[in-house]
């Protein structure tokens, strides 16, 4: 996992809005987002493109799934 020399990898950490939703809805009231800031920041988000050689190096987590909580805790 090297270009030019460099080592790195990229985590790509997949959610929907409406988990990021209820996660923000969660925060403290000083903390919130509003809820037009998180579904504009959805649309202009890219993914990883795979085919880019500085993509290829690539982990992803679906937050979406069941048990992602427990395994970020885990390894935090």
């Amino acid at each position: 996992m090297y270009l030019d020399g460099a080592g790195f990898v990229q985590i790509f950490v997949r959610s929907s809005v409406e988990e990021c939703l209820r996660r923000n809805a969660t925060r403290r009231s000083d903390e919130l987002v509003t809820e037009q800031v998180v579904r504009d920041m959805a649309n202009k988000f890219e993914p990883p493109d795979p085919s880019r050689k500085w993509e290829q190096h690539l982990v992803v987590i679906d937050n979406n799934e069941s048990g992602v909580e427990n395994i970020a805790l885990k390894y935090a």
